[in-house]
Protein backbone atom coordinates (compact mmCIF):
# COMPACT_ATOMS: atom_id res chain seq x y z
CA UNK A 1 0.00 0.00 0.00
CA UNK A 2 1.46 3.30 -0.97
CA UNK A 3 2.87 5.16 1.72
CA UNK A 4 3.23 2.19 3.92
CA UNK A 5 7.19 0.08 3.87
CA UNK A 6 6.93 -3.77 4.07
CA UNK A 7 9.66 -5.75 5.33
CA UNK A 8 9.15 -9.45 3.93
CA UNK A 9 10.57 -11.73 6.58
CA UNK A 10 9.04 -15.01 3.88
CA UNK A 11 9.22 -15.70 0.10
CA UNK A 12 5.61 -14.77 -0.25
CA UNK A 13 6.24 -11.41 -1.69
CA UNK A 14 8.32 -12.17 -4.71
CA UNK A 15 6.00 -15.35 -5.39
CA UNK A 16 3.45 -13.63 -7.66
CA UNK A 17 5.82 -11.71 -9.62
CA UNK A 18 5.51 -12.28 -13.27
CA UNK A 19 9.60 -11.23 -13.83
CA UNK A 20 8.71 -8.63 -16.42
CA UNK A 21 10.34 -5.11 -16.66
CA UNK A 22 10.17 -2.76 -13.90
CA UNK A 23 7.47 -0.57 -13.80
CA UNK A 24 7.46 0.64 -10.09
CA UNK A 25 10.08 2.70 -8.37
CA UNK A 26 13.37 0.58 -7.83
CA UNK A 27 16.67 1.86 -5.83
CA UNK A 28 19.74 0.17 -4.61
CA UNK A 29 22.05 1.55 -1.57
CA UNK A 30 25.32 1.06 -0.54
CA UNK A 31 27.25 2.61 2.00
CA UNK A 32 29.54 2.12 4.93
CA UNK A 33 28.42 0.29 7.99
CA UNK A 34 27.04 3.31 10.02
CA UNK A 35 26.47 5.97 7.10
CA UNK A 36 23.04 5.39 7.59
CA UNK A 37 21.71 3.30 4.05
CA UNK A 38 19.20 1.18 6.24
CA UNK A 39 17.68 4.70 7.16
CA UNK A 40 17.66 6.20 4.37
CA UNK A 41 16.32 3.08 2.87
CA UNK A 42 13.35 3.13 5.49
CA UNK A 43 12.73 5.87 4.49
CA UNK A 44 12.95 5.89 1.15
CA UNK A 45 10.45 2.57 0.99
CA UNK A 46 7.88 4.23 2.76
CA UNK A 47 7.90 7.63 0.50
CA UNK A 48 7.87 5.13 -2.69
CA UNK A 49 5.54 3.00 -1.49
CA UNK A 50 7.44 -0.12 -2.06
CA UNK A 51 9.26 -2.79 0.08
CA UNK A 52 12.45 -2.91 1.98
CA UNK A 53 14.79 -5.17 1.72
CA UNK A 54 17.61 -4.67 3.82
CA UNK A 55 20.66 -6.99 4.84
CA UNK A 56 18.89 -9.23 7.44
CA UNK A 57 15.51 -9.46 5.06
CA UNK A 58 17.75 -10.79 2.16
CA UNK A 59 19.76 -12.99 4.22
CA UNK A 60 16.30 -14.18 5.72
CA UNK A 61 14.71 -14.94 2.15
CA UNK A 62 17.88 -16.63 0.71
CA UNK A 63 18.16 -18.87 3.76
CA UNK A 64 14.54 -20.00 3.42
CA UNK A 65 15.14 -20.34 -0.55
CA UNK A 66 17.71 -22.78 -0.24
CA UNK A 67 15.01 -24.57 2.22
CA UNK A 68 12.68 -24.85 -0.54
CA UNK A 69 12.50 -26.76 -3.42
CA UNK A 70 9.56 -25.11 -4.22
CA UNK A 71 10.50 -21.82 -4.02
CA UNK A 72 14.08 -22.78 -5.91
CA UNK A 73 11.65 -24.43 -8.74
CA UNK A 74 10.04 -20.73 -9.04
CA UNK A 75 13.03 -18.69 -9.52
CA UNK A 76 14.44 -21.06 -11.79
CA UNK A 77 11.76 -20.77 -14.07
CA UNK A 78 11.59 -16.83 -14.07
CA UNK A 79 11.84 -16.38 -18.11
CA UNK A 80 11.26 -12.75 -17.65
CA UNK A 81 12.79 -10.17 -20.35
CA UNK A 82 14.90 -8.04 -17.52
CA UNK A 83 16.18 -11.66 -16.84
CA UNK A 84 16.82 -13.40 -20.15
CA UNK A 85 18.68 -9.64 -21.22
CA UNK A 86 20.93 -9.92 -17.58
CA UNK A 87 21.34 -13.67 -18.13
CA UNK A 88 22.63 -13.06 -21.65
CA UNK A 89 25.11 -9.85 -20.26
CA UNK A 90 26.44 -11.77 -17.55
CA UNK A 91 29.15 -14.69 -17.99
CA UNK A 92 29.90 -16.98 -15.53
CA UNK A 93 34.08 -16.84 -14.71
CA UNK A 94 35.68 -20.52 -14.52
CA UNK A 95 37.87 -21.44 -12.51
CA UNK A 96 35.66 -20.70 -9.59
CA UNK A 97 33.17 -23.21 -6.91
CA UNK A 98 29.68 -20.64 -6.89
CA UNK A 99 28.19 -21.14 -3.56
CA UNK A 100 25.01 -22.36 -2.75
CA UNK A 101 24.10 -18.75 -1.49
CA UNK A 102 25.21 -16.55 -4.32
CA UNK A 103 22.99 -18.03 -7.16
CA UNK A 104 19.85 -17.73 -5.44
CA UNK A 105 20.81 -14.58 -4.05
CA UNK A 106 21.01 -13.20 -7.72
CA UNK A 107 17.85 -14.73 -8.28
CA UNK A 108 16.39 -13.31 -5.12
CA UNK A 109 17.13 -10.06 -6.17
CA UNK A 110 15.80 -10.13 -10.09
CA UNK A 111 12.44 -11.30 -8.91
CA UNK A 112 11.43 -8.30 -6.51
CA UNK A 113 12.07 -6.21 -9.66
CA UNK A 114 8.67 -6.76 -10.42
CA UNK A 115 7.34 -5.20 -7.68
CA UNK A 116 9.40 -2.51 -6.96
CA UNK A 117 11.48 -2.03 -3.91
CA UNK A 118 14.47 0.03 -1.93
CA UNK A 119 17.20 -3.11 -1.82
CA UNK A 120 20.62 -2.25 0.51
CA UNK A 121 23.97 -3.97 0.03
CA UNK A 122 24.38 -7.40 -1.29
CA UNK A 123 25.84 -5.93 -5.00
CA UNK A 124 22.58 -5.77 -6.02
CA UNK A 125 23.89 -1.97 -7.91
CA UNK A 126 25.96 -4.92 -9.89
CA UNK A 127 23.42 -7.52 -9.91
CA UNK A 128 20.09 -4.75 -11.70
CA UNK A 129 22.46 -3.15 -14.04
CA UNK A 130 19.96 -3.50 -16.96
CA UNK A 131 16.73 -2.61 -14.49
CA UNK A 132 15.01 0.46 -14.56
CA UNK A 133 17.00 1.74 -10.83
CA UNK A 134 18.73 4.14 -9.58
CA UNK A 135 21.86 3.16 -7.70
CA UNK A 136 23.01 4.91 -4.99
CA UNK A 137 25.63 5.17 -2.58
CA UNK A 138 25.44 6.65 1.20
CA UNK A 139 28.53 7.76 2.41
CA UNK A 140 30.21 9.14 5.25
CA UNK A 141 33.77 8.69 7.11
CA UNK A 142 35.37 6.38 9.31
CA UNK A 143 35.19 8.67 12.58
CA UNK A 144 31.59 9.75 11.63
CA UNK A 145 30.29 6.38 11.08
CA UNK A 146 32.12 4.95 14.68
CA UNK A 147 30.24 7.68 16.48
CA UNK A 148 26.99 6.59 14.74
CA UNK A 149 27.59 2.61 15.46
CA UNK A 150 28.68 3.84 19.17
CA UNK A 151 25.95 5.79 20.39
CA UNK A 152 23.55 3.04 18.69
CA UNK A 153 25.15 0.18 20.33
CA UNK A 154 26.37 1.80 23.45
CA UNK A 155 29.97 0.66 23.14
CA UNK A 156 33.25 2.65 22.75
CA UNK A 157 34.25 4.71 19.51
CA UNK A 158 37.28 2.09 19.21
CA UNK A 159 34.82 -0.95 19.54
CA UNK A 160 32.56 0.26 17.05
CA UNK A 161 35.42 1.32 14.76
CA UNK A 162 36.26 -2.13 14.84
CA UNK A 163 33.23 -3.82 14.24
CA UNK A 164 32.56 -1.00 11.33
CA UNK A 165 35.83 -2.40 9.77
CA UNK A 166 34.98 -5.65 10.06
CA UNK A 167 31.26 -5.04 8.42
CA UNK A 168 32.85 -3.47 5.87
CA UNK A 169 35.18 -6.44 4.86
CA UNK A 170 32.63 -8.55 4.87
CA UNK A 171 30.15 -6.19 2.82
CA UNK A 172 33.08 -5.93 0.39
CA UNK A 173 34.19 -9.56 0.02
CA UNK A 174 30.42 -10.09 -1.04
CA UNK A 175 30.04 -7.64 -3.87
CA UNK A 176 33.21 -8.52 -4.76
CA UNK A 177 32.29 -12.23 -5.55
CA UNK A 178 29.23 -11.21 -7.01
CA UNK A 179 31.46 -9.15 -9.30
CA UNK A 180 33.56 -12.21 -10.12
CA UNK A 181 30.87 -14.31 -10.80
CA UNK A 182 28.83 -11.53 -13.12
CA UNK A 183 31.56 -8.93 -14.74
CA UNK A 184 29.62 -5.94 -15.88
CA UNK A 185 31.32 -2.36 -16.53
CA UNK A 186 28.55 -0.62 -14.71
CA UNK A 187 30.75 -0.74 -12.03
CA UNK A 188 29.72 3.17 -10.28
CA UNK A 189 26.62 4.44 -8.72
CA UNK A 190 24.23 7.03 -10.60
CA UNK A 191 24.23 8.96 -7.45
CA UNK A 192 26.33 9.51 -4.52
CA UNK A 193 25.68 11.41 -1.12
CA UNK A 194 26.99 11.93 1.94
CA UNK A 195 25.17 11.91 5.20
CA UNK A 196 27.55 14.12 7.22
CA UNK A 197 25.96 17.30 5.67
CA UNK A 198 23.02 16.08 4.98
CA UNK A 199 19.90 14.64 6.51
CA UNK A 200 18.02 11.48 6.05
CA UNK A 201 15.15 13.59 4.71
CA UNK A 202 17.83 15.63 2.29
CA UNK A 203 18.79 12.63 1.03
CA UNK A 204 15.42 11.43 -0.06
CA UNK A 205 14.07 14.04 -1.77
CA UNK A 206 17.04 14.41 -3.25
CA UNK A 207 16.92 10.78 -4.69
CA UNK A 208 13.60 10.74 -6.08
CA UNK A 209 14.04 14.43 -7.85
CA UNK A 210 16.74 12.45 -9.47
CA UNK A 211 14.59 9.35 -10.43
CA UNK A 212 12.93 11.86 -12.06
CA UNK A 213 15.15 13.80 -13.94
CA UNK A 214 16.05 10.57 -14.95
CA UNK A 215 12.68 9.28 -15.73
CA UNK A 216 12.29 6.02 -13.77
CA UNK A 217 9.34 5.35 -11.83
CA UNK A 218 8.57 6.93 -8.93
CA UNK A 219 5.04 6.15 -7.91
Amino acid sequence: MPGQTTKPSTTDDLVGSNGGENTKPLVTISGQHGAGAHEVGAALAEKLGVGLFDYRVLDNIVTKVNDDQNIKSWLDRQKGALHANWMKSFTYKSGKDMTSYLPYLVRTIMAIVPNGGVIIGHGAHLILVDANVLRLKVESGPKVCAQRIAAKHGITIKAAGKLSAKVNKERISLVQDVYDHFPTEKTYYDLSLSSEILSVDQIVKITIAAMKEANLPVR
